[in-house]
């Protein structure tokens, strides 16, 4: 076990002035929902600072956000290894270590009830299940043995959490079977960030040119693979493409990219901290063909920038923040019926729609701050503390 200490632990009896959250399972790696938390803890440091974070990791150090999420969490605990008894050992130890908690917010779609049998075990007396997608890797990788890992994971959920949250009807479906009981909490995204992007100059790298982009993690369930076969199909006058981020499937993209002949067509951008800004000056439009999804950041983001968004009938459409700025294909309709929604869309890319797109995204319930402040809320309704809110410029 590692620890990373940021702030120091309370002295005894300072316990009862904060209200002392443990995220099991939490991943620090580049994705929509990791860039959510960390906004979540970043709100909370400066407008709740009575809300003390910990994390227990779900992996050893090196991970991409790790330092960001170091600047907002008062430690971070990682296990020496990968794995899913690596990371009991790890809660096991931590929980008794730096306890009392409050509540533990459980995050893993495969693991949380182990998790927070584990929290129970240690006595944290809120324990919260949280579904962020509709699937997992697990039901991809051994079909057969999905329904009785689920039903497994399902008994231990109902055992052991005392509450249930999910991004979507759909994600809480997919980990708890039903709706009911289950306590909806949309993403956020800061707007401020967007808004200082279009005061600022465009990427250097890629000047002013807008592109047909996919913003995600390379994996299979992101099928990113479409994009390049769209690309292959739309001819010369079509935008150039954009991928950002990283991944299991780069390579397998690369070699598309090359076999298609679209080297220089189709950009492979890796992981990017510039992402407002590339959304707001250099996408015209933005695909989303995934296979499953609980609520995609990423779709946020796009709306955020007023940015036409494509996506599979997998993507709830509870993602559609703003009316109209949503395209929907059927991945089983081929790339001609894809071709023709990305025409469509790219078609209301202009200046003035983009615009207005931003001003009716303000107004939803998918900003960081409102998001932010629902959570809080709700860890004071559920443990019965009262946190004061601290306003600041």
């Amino acid at each position: 076990m590692i620890s990373q200490e940021t702030d120091p632990m309370p002295e005894p009896g300072q316990e009862a002035a904060l209200l002392r959250v443990v995220h099991l399972g939490c991943s620090l790696g580049v994705g929509g929902v990791e860039r959510w938390l960390l906004e979540v803890m970043r709100y909370h440091g400066r407008h709740y600072p009575g809300i003390q974070h910990v994390i227990i990791a779900d992996g050893p150090r090196g991970q991409s956000l790790q330092d960001d999420f170091a600047s907002v969490a008062s430690r971070i605990v990682n296990p020496d290894h990968w794995g899913t008894r690596a990371l009991l050992r790890t809660a096991t130890a931590a929980l008794h270590e730096l306890g009392p908690f409050d509540l533990a917010h459980s995050h893993p779609f495969t693991s949380s009830g182990p998790l927070l049998r584990v929290a129970s075990g240690c006595r944290v007396p809120v324990r919260v299940a949280h579904s962020h997608n509709t699937s997992s890797t697990v039901s991809r990788r051994h079909p057969r043995l999905w329904p009785i890992y689920a039903r497994l994971a399902h008994a231990m959920i109902r055992r052991y959490a005392t509450h249930t949250m999910a991004c979507s009807d759909a994600a809480a479906i997919g980990l708890f079977g039903s709706t009911k009981g289950v306590r909806l909490l949309p993403y956020g995204v800061p707007i401020e960030r967007f808004d200082r992007a279009r005061h600022e100059p465009p990427p250097a790298d890629l000047g002013d040119e807008r592109f047909l982009a996919t913003i995600s993690r390379l994996t299979p369930q992101k099928n990113v693979h479409v994009l390049v076969e769209l690309m292959a199909g739309m001819g010369p006058d079509a935008p150039r493409a954009l991928i950002v981020g990283d991944g299991p499937e780069r390579a397998r993209i690369e070699k598309a990219i090359r076999e298609h002949g679209l080297t220089g067509r189709v950009l492979l951008l890796g992981e990017r901290g510039d992402v407002p800004s590339i959304l707001t000056h250099n996408v015209a439009a933005m695909l989303m063909p995934s296979e499953h999804e609980g609520l995609p950041v990423a779709a946020l983001e796009a709306q955020a920038a007023g940015v036409p968004l494509i996506v599979s009938e997998s993507v709830t459409p509870q993602i559609e923040a703003v009316p109209g700025a949503v395209f929907r294909a059927e991945l089983a309709a081929g790339a001609a019926a894809w071709i023709d929604v990305v025409k469509r869309a790219l078609a209301e890319s202009c200046d003035s729609l983009r615009a207005s797109r931003v001003e009716r995204f303000r107004g939803t319930p998918f900003t960081a701050q409102a998001s932010a402040e629902h959570l809080a809320g709700f860890y004071c309704q559920v443990t019965g503390r009262s946190i004061q809110s601290v306003r600041s410029n």
